[in-house]
């Protein structure tokens, strides 16, 4: 219970330089945080809710740390807990809180005239803390106070000196007693007066004079420090009001001894000033020193200090003149010397210089402008990156990656200032708006979790986070009737266990806009979607959700904007199109009904077996198993209803093309398959749009999107009796087409099933390339063996995992993930390892020497010209799960961080997709001989369709050889016996030829060959196709080029 008592301390917030006194009264309990249900609200970065507070015990003043995010500090030493004293400063980010001792009250009678009463105050200052508009009855108001500083201190001693000398002076007056009346010589008296006179020296006393009782008052308010400078004007008052009172001298006397007082301290405080602010001239700080200059010629008291900062700001722009003048020569020079780039970070760094200098605004706008029309005007524009992105690229997906998103903007920063092309410069901007909103995000997360209360629902179940900083987590939850504590680092947490914790907490816009970027990030669809939606329902989220959508779409939908419906955000014409999509669905239906109805009553199976096939191929498929089920259950012939027992039976229901880029004799055939997703609509439809997102997610990355024309994409639809997944622990078995399973957070998938299930789909399924989506969540995805395994919310690992199941690629990260409590540890810095290469991607070998010795990427790291995504080549020290001994070519790779491929994987990836599709996709007429009269001159037209790169052209030569009247050994059938000599002569090239397109869009080549223009005899027509890509430095094999022959005879 709250008490009254005499306070022994006063207590003092500082804060952006106000002194705001905390009262104690009728209160042993004072909280600071940044909740209005504090009672110091502290509204500033690092002050947690509930942060810290005082308590008021037995006499004693103990400050206690609530358990706060960024601590407590007293005299700048951390502490939970300790017994405050006189002069102890509490440190709350940048609060500052003073214990003072308690000072003796001042009389009522000498309250300062020249303030406000307390009562008035009241009523017009704000309480510590107290927001706008918000009534404070239950608060004492405070009194504010300058904070004193050495030159303050100095002139309240000098005033207490002169308080003493005035004492001295009235205690002198007084001791001499009262004066005596004597009356002037050569007066005439009366007989009266000469009685009064007879008393020639009798003593009368007389009461003091206003004038006195005046300075008297003055007295008491010196004694209690409430006056300052303004006692000048007071005694010059007291004299020029009471001229005849025997103080006016004193009282003059004394205000020309206080006003040279203030002119000397004066003096010296501006020399102080001028002390403080020397640095920052000569750091060429001339922003900050200007803005300081003209702020203390607002506020300083004299007329004389005012000019005198004035006059000196006057002098700092000068001097800022004079270098924004230099800049403007440096930029020009550079801009003439066309180098943009350059031009840009000088005129950043000079930001920091002049920054807030109206000359310099209006110039930097002209010299951005200046930069901006070099660039437009530059044919020679960078097309690759400088090597130094590539770097600071690497390291900014890594603190993303490790969520160490306050070390983010330097690097972005400096990214930004680079000589990047466009692309990559835009890049850099967003990842710096992204930087931004996630540390927002992560940092109300950690004060949100600071408690060790907050609980959330895992995948393993609900989970305690008993501490969350920014280098890890420790999380408790209970198995068999025990808690186990699990310490994880942030980069061990998957995406989807922090999309789960980072919302558990409540979040500002900003924070909703990290969840919306971290969810984007991971390519988690539906949190994306309800993170948009949040943001949308902020009053001033909507126009940054709007625009962070239509970036995700590729560029804006329209001038209505977006409105929740579903769960979703949708412009008005999607909204109308779902609404008819569904309509026209429930029509369907309908129809499709009544047409199983008619079949009924005819008791035609076959037809009610085929309708079902088409119910399933138009996304049917809850109707069409009920259907199905219906003709099991009401038929009374086992044979009659084995095909509707076989199809509920089948796992598979339909497939929907996604990408259908040419025959599978010539592609690559990928199919995602879902896993875990029943028969119902709603989640089949929900399995499409994962397996869409997916294979939007696969060609967004090189080398997919480059050859985005090699490959055949399906989705296949399967039912599953449960929905999820089997884990363990926990012995959840669930029955799934595909066996899927997660076991210590690590999901896999049963191979035997995928390929089975492949082997069914002809031709497309040879090359036994699979994505499979689990309809659960896990912290771990695999790939390998034809197989991908991702879990519905980790769509974004898709290229990472393709590459182990496409190309056998191993991992690049240094550290074993999943939560298996036998896995072995990694080998230690110590541990002796054999030098052996594990081709395609890395080198394992304790001894660097040796490795360097034998390392296969030899001809990449010599070949420095060739780095073309800008990234060193070389040994570095990480991978296949750990962290010593084992080397890979480059700091970043899809393999290690998500980020794009490396050269030697990259590499290695174009090889093994040439390895199945041959860059010639068919011709016409087929390869062999040809025959052609000259009399009647005839011609042939040979075509070659070549599939065709994204960005690059296959190099496509016609050339001719021409031979005798007799026909070569190696033209035509050569397997009728006896040695074939080889003609390897390229021969002359073939003029008549040239490239376009045929009415389908595909790329096709063409050689006319005339009989007329050759020579009677056989002559020798090749076609070679290569790929120059970058990207593959030797082709030793001749994966990526191909020839083709045709003989023709010319006869006379």
């Amino acid at each position: 219970m709250a008490s009254s008592h005499n306070p022994s301390f006063r207590i003092y917030l500082i804060l952006d330089g106000v002194e705001t006194e905390i009262s104690t009264e009728q209160t042993n309990l004072i909280s600071f945080g940044r909740s209005d249900e504090c009672d110091v609200v502290l509204d500033i970065q690092k002050a947690s809710r509930l942060h810290a507070e005082i308590r008021i015990e037995e006499g004693q003043y103990r400050i206690i740390d609530r358990r706060s995010s960024n601590g407590t500090q007293l005299n700048g030493e951390p502490i939970d807990s300790a017994v405050l004293r006189a002069g102890d400063q509490i440190a709350i980010g940048s609060a500052r809180i003073e214990i003072r001792p308690a000072v003796a009250q001042p009389s009522p009678r000498s309250a300062p005239r020249t303030q406000k009463p307390v009562e008035e105050k009241a009523k017009s200052a704000p309480v510590v803390g107290q927001k706008s508009g918000v009534p404070a009855q239950t608060r004492k108001p405070s009194l504010v106070k300058r904070r004193p500083t050495p030159l303050a201190r100095l002139t309240d001693a000098s005033l207490m000196l002169l308080l003493v000398l005035l004492m001295v002076l009235v205690a002198r007056e007084y001791s001499l007693g009262p004066k005596k009346i004597h009356r002037a010589p050569g007066t005439i008296s009366d007989p009266a007066d000469q009685v009064t006179s007879a008393i020639d020296s009798t003593p009368i006393a007389r009461p003091p004079d206003e004038g006195e009782v005046e300075l008297a008052l003055l007295e008491q308010e010196l004694a209690a420090a409430e006056i300052t400078w303004d006692s000048i004007g007071a005694l010059r008052g007291i004299a020029r009001r009471y001229p005849t009172s025997r103080a006016a001298v004193m009282c003059s006397d004394l205000a020309d001894a206080l006003e040279g007082l203030r002119l000397a301290s004066e003096i010296e405080r501006r020399q102080a000033l001028d002390e403080m602010l020397a640095p920052l001239i000569l750091d060429n700080r001339f922003g900050e020193a200007d803005a300081i200059a003209r702020f203390l010629s607002e506020v300083e008291g004299s007329a004389a200090s005012k000019q005198y900062w004035r006059n000196r700001a006057v002098e700092i722009m000068s001097l800022a003149r004079d270098g924004l003048k230099t800049v403007q020569e440096q930029v020009t020079s550079l801009l003439d010397a066309r180098q943009p780039g350059e031009a840009l970070r000088v005129i950043a760094a000079a930001r920091y210089r002049f920054a807030g200098i109206p000359e310099y605004e209006q110039v930097f706008s002209e010299l951005v402008e200046g930069v901006a029309d070099v660039r437009l005007r530059d044919p020679r524009r960078r097309e690759q990156s400088p090597r130094e992105w590539a770097s600071l690229l690497s390291l900014a997906r890594r603190l993303m990656e490790e969520c160490r998103y306050l070390e983010l903007p330097p690097v972005l920063h400096r990214a930004v200032a680079l000589d990047l092309p466009t692309e990559d410069r835009i890049d850099a901007l967003e990842m710096l708006v992204r930087a931004a909103s996630l540390s927002t995000m992560f940092s109300e997360f950690l004060e949100g979790a600071s408690g060790g209360e907050l609980k959330v629902e895992l995948a393993s179940g609900t989970t305690r986070v008993f501490q969350a900083t920014s280098e890890g987590l420790t999380l408790e939850r209970e198995i068999a009737g025990g808690k186990m504590i699990d310490k994880r680092p942030w980069p061990r947490v998957s995406s989807q266990e922090r999309a789960i914790l980072f919302r558990a907490v409540p979040h500002s816009l900003d924070g909703v806009m990290g969840m919306v970027f971290l969810a984007e990030a991971a390519w988690e669809v539906e949190g994306f979607h309800r993170a948009l939606v949040n943001l949308h329902r902020r009053s001033r989220g909507k126009v940054l959700a709007g625009a962070i959508l239509d970036r995700s779409r590729g560029g804006s939908l329209g001038t209505g904007g977006y409105e929740e419906f579903d769960g979703r955000l949708v412009t008005s014409l999607e909204k109308q199109q779902i609404i008819e999509k569904r309509r026209l669905r429930k029509e369907r239906e309908r129809e499709a009904i009544a047409q199983a109805k008619r079949l009924k009553k005819s008791n035609m199976i076959e037809a009610i077996i085929e309708f079902v096939l088409i119910l399933r191929e138009q996304g049917s498929f809850s109707l069409a198993d009920r259907m199905l089920r219906e003709i099991v259950a009401e038929s009374d012939d086992a044979e009659q209803s084995s095909d509707a027992r076989e199809l509920l039976a089948s796992s598979y229901l339909a497939e929907v093309p996604l990408r259908e880029s040419g025959e599978a004799t010539n592609r690559i055939d990928f199919f995602i398959l879902g896993d875990g997703y029943q028969v119902e609509d709603e989640q089949q439809e929900m399995f499409l749009n994962h397996a869409r997102t997916c294979e939007k997610l696969l060609f967004s990355v090189d080398p997919y999107r480059e050859y985005e024309q090699y490959f055949n994409v399906t989705a296949v639809h399967l039912q599953s009796k449960d929905m999820g997944v089997s884990r363990e622990p926990g012995e959840l078995v669930k029955d799934t087409a595909l066996g899927c399973s997660v076991r210590y957070d690590v999901l896999t998938t049963n191979g035997s099933k995928v390929f089975d299930l492949l082997s069914r789909l002809g031709d497309a399924g040879k090359d036994r390339q699979t994505v499979v989506i689990a309809n659960d969540s896990a912290g771990v995805a695999t790939g390998g063996g034809g197989v991908a395994s991702l879990p519905k919310g980790a769509l974004g690992l898709v290229n990472h995992e393709v590459g182990h199941s496409l190309a056998g690629l191993h991992d690049e990260y240094d550290y074993e993930p999943g939560q298996n409590p036998d896995k072995q540890p990694p080998p230690t810095r110590d541990d002796i390892v054999a030098t052996r290469a594990a081709p395609p991607n890395l080198m394992h070998g304790s001894n660097k020497q040796e490795v360097e010795e034998r390392v296969f990427w030899r001809e990449w790291i010599e070949a420095e010209d060739r780095w073309w995504n800008g990234s060193q080549v070389g040994l570095f020290e990480g991978g296949d799960r750990k962290p010593f001994h084992v080397w890979r070519p480059q700091v970043s790779c899809m393999m290690r961080d998500n980020s794009g491929f490396c050269v030697v994987c990259m590499e290695h990836m174009v090889k093994v997709i040439y390895s199945r599709v041959r860059p010639i996709d068919r011709v016409d007429p087929e390869p062999g001989d040809l025959m052609l009269e000259k009399s009647t001159e005839d011609e042939v037209i040979l075509k070659v369709w070549t599939l065709q790169p994204r960005t690059h052209d296959l190099e496509v030569t016609w050339h001719l050889l021409s031979f005798g009247l007799q026909r070569p050994d190696q033209a035509g059938d050569s397997s009728s016996g006896g040695t074939v000599v080889v003609d390897n002569r390229p021969g002359e090239p073939w003029r008549r030829a040239q490239s376009g397109t045929d009415p389908t869009g595909k790329t096709v080549q063409a050689a006319q060959i005339r009989a007329k223009d050759l020579e009677p005899g056989w002559h020798r027509v090749r076609c070679a196709v290569k790929d120059p890509t970058r990207w593959v430095l030797r082709d030793d094999q001749g994966l990526l080029q191909q020839q083709l022959e045709w003989w023709v005879e010319v006869r006379p």
